[in-house]
């Protein structure tokens, strides 16, 4: 399983397996090759108002770490099987803050401990 803690989700395409990281450098690679903010990006796909060739540009960049050669049409492929892998991206990069019993989240009381 891919370490969710640094936004990295696997997919498959045509029977291989890729490993997407969206961290820092993939939201810049992104933004470099479109001219979009990477932040309204995850927005509108989060919103269901991405096009697809934004979403084949979100996968693409998270591609670059482990897969520096993927070409776009590999990224196209992985859209074209697993329609959910750039919610599932970014559900990764932005992880839920832990609850505790209360239902309160831990995060910050763990920084103040």
């Amino acid at each position: 399983m891919a370490n969710r803690f640094m936004g990295e989700v696997t997919a498959q395409a045509d029977g291989e397996t890729y490993t997407l990281r969206m961290d820092m450098n993939a939201m810049i690679e992104f933004e470099d090759a479109t001219g979009i903010d990477p932040m309204k990006a995850f927005e509108n796909a989060e919103g269901g108002v991405a096009s697809l060739k934004v979403m084949r540009a979100i996968i693409h960049a998270a591609m670059k770490r482990h897969h520096p050669d993927a070409s776009v049409a590999v990224a196209g492929d992985i859209l074209s099987e697993d329609p959910t892998v750039v919610g599932r991206l970014m559900a990764a990069a932005a992880p839920e803050p832990e609850k505790d019993a209360g239902g309160k989240g831990t995060a910050g009381a763990k920084r103040a401990a």
